[in-house]
């Protein structure tokens, strides 16, 4: 395997073919991103399939560097869409993944003194902070 530079189909050995010829536009959306190599992959390509929760163990570390270099990097929503998509993700990975948890928690911790920025709305701050008390549990 050549790390990111596979695709989460040949990562996973599992590959989907086409869509249903009925399929939305995210199910269609989601089989482009499987078959687009890893380290392709923008904020929103992470943000799209995290909320998914699709190959979380291959994206999620991906996803925290992200974090790391901006707490609040975002896809095509908002701010902090990508966090958001990350703190709603499946509890069961997260419970197999303490160490990835923790780092997500200090992560998280290191970064929130910091300016929420002027483009953060004040509900948004409230929802995110509501998001990370649940997430820690």
């Amino acid at each position: 395997m050549n790390g990111l530079a596979n695709t989460i189909e040949e990562h996973e050995q599992v590959f989907w073919g086409k869509p249903p010829q009925n399929a939305t536009k995210l199910v269609i959306r989601v089989y482009e991103l499987r078959g687009k190599p890893i380290n392709q992959f923008e904020t929103e390509d992470l943000r799209l399939l995290i909320n998914q929760d699709e190959a979380l163990d291959l994206l999620i570390p991906i996803a925290l560097e992200k974090l790391k270099e901006n707490l609040f990097a975002e896809g095509d929503f908002y701010p902090g869409d990508l966090l958001n998509s990350i703190l709603t993700s499946k509890k069961d990975f997260w419970n197999s993944n303490p160490t990835l948890k923790m780092e997500l928690i200090a992560t998280y911790e290191a970064q929130i003194s910091l300016s929420w920025g002027d483009e953060m709305s004040e509900g948004r701050i409230k929802r995110i902070r509501k998001l990370f008390d649940v997430f820690v549990g």
